[in-house]
C-alpha cells in the first residue's frame, strides 16, 4: 500500500535556477556596437562627473568678474560665463546634478508606479478601476503644463522639480505594469501557486517582479534621459535648479543671452545633454533588443 504524500508547503517550493538566459542577453546586448559604445559614454559621463574636484580645479560657482566672457584657452578649456566662472568646471558638476535628479526621479517613479500597476493588475475591481481612472486624469494634462502646475505649487528648486517629473511619470509605469501583470496572472504557474494556497506577497515576489523586471529595466533606462531633458527644461524656465548650483538647463538659460558673443555658453551644456541622453536611449533599445526572446531567436 503506497504510503500518502503530504503537500508541500508553497513557502518550500524552490524555483527553477536562473539558466544562461542573463548571459545570453548580454551576448546579444554585446552585438549591438551602437548600445556598447552608448554604454562605455554614460560610463565616461558617470566617471567624470565623480571625479570633477580632480579633472577640474575650478570652482563651478567662484566668480571673477574680470575673467567674464572668456573664450576657451587652456587656462580656462571652454571659456567663462558672464560672471567669470569656469564652464568647464560647471559642465562637469553639471554631469553630477544632471545623473542624480534623472536616477532619483526614475527611482521614485518606478516603486510607486509598479506598486500602483501591481495593485490593478492583480487584485482588480475596484483597485483596478479608481487607481485607472485617477492615471487617466493625470496622463489628461501635457507633462510639462502639469509638471509646471505642480513646481509651482511647491515652489522652485531641484527637490520640488524632482518631485512634479516623478508624480507625471507615474501613470506610464503604472500602466505598463499593469499591461503586463494582467497576462502574467493568466499564466499557468501563477493560477497552480495560488492553487496551493500562497500568499498574495509570495506570489508577487516570486512570480510577477521576476517577470516584470526586463520591461521595467528597459522603461526605467530610457526614462533617465528623459528625465534629465525634463528637469533641463524646467530649470531653463527657472523653475527647477536655482543658481548658483551647475546644471545645463540653467547654463543653457544664462547663456542663450550671448548665443552670438559667446556660442560656447550654450555648445557645451546643450552637446553634454545630448550626448547622455541620446547614450542612455540607445543602450535603453540595446537592452529592449536583448531580453526580447524574439529579437535573440531572429538573430
Amino acid at each position: 500500500m503506497a504510503l500518502p504524500i503530504a503537500p508541500t508547503p508553497v513557502e518550500e517550493i524552490k524555483e527553477a535556477p536562473l539558466t544562461s538566459e542573463g548571459l545570453r542577453a548580454w551576448r546579444h546586448f554585446r552585438r549591438n556596437r551602437g548600445a556598447v559604445v552608448a554604454l562605455w559614454v554614460l560610463v565616461v559621463v558617470i566617471l567624470a562627473a565623480i571625479l570633477a574636484p580632480l579633472l577640474s580645479h575650478q570652482s563651478p560657482v567662484a566668480q571673477n568678474l574680470s575673467q567674464a566672457l572668456q573664450p576657451p584657452s587652456p587656462a580656462h578649456l571652454l571659456g567663462t560665463d558672464e560672471y567669470g566662472r569656469d564652464e568647464f568646471a560647471r559642465v562637469l558638476f553639471g554631469a553630477r546634478t544632471a545623473l542624480e535628479t534623472g536616477l532619483i526621479i526614475v527611482a521614485i517613479s518606478l516603486s510607486i508606479g509598479t506598486l500602483w500597476g501591481l495593485l490593478t493588475a492583480y487584485y482588480g475591481g475596484i483597485w483596478d478601476m479608481v487607481l485607472m481612472r485617477v492615471a487617466d486624469i493625470f496622463m489628461a494634462f501635457p507633462f510639462l503644463l502639469l509638471a509646471l502646475m505642480i513646481v509651482a505649487a511647491l515652489g522652485p528648486g531641484l527637490v520640488q522639480a524632482e518631485i512634479a517629473i516623478a508624480i507625471t511619470y507615474l501613470p506610464v509605469y503604472a500602466r505598463l505594469v499593469r499591461s503586463v501583470g494582467l497576462g502574467i496572472k493568466q499564466l499557468e504557474f501563477v493560477q497552480a501557486a495560488k492553487s496551493l494556497g500562497a500568499r498574495d506577497a509570495l506570489i508577487i515576489r516570486r512570480h510577477f517582479l521576476p517577470n516584470l523586471l526586463p520591461t521595467l529595466l528597459v522603461q526605467a533606462t530610457l526614462n533617465v534621459g528623459t528625465a534629465i531633458i525634463d528637469v533641463a527644461g524646467l530649470s531653463f524656465l527657472g523653475m527647477g535648479v536655482q543658481p548658483p548650483t551647475a546644471d545645463w538647463g540653467a547654463m543653457l538659460s544664462d547663456g542663450q543671452n550671448f548665443i552670438l558673443l559667446s556660442p560656447w555658453l550654450v555648445l557645451a551644456p546643450g552637446i553634454a545633454i545630448l550626448i547622455v541622453v541620446l547614450a542612455s536611449n540607445l543602450v535603453g533599445d540595446g537592452l529592449r533588443e536583448a531580453l526580447d526572446p524574439r529579437s535573440r531567436h531572429q538573430a
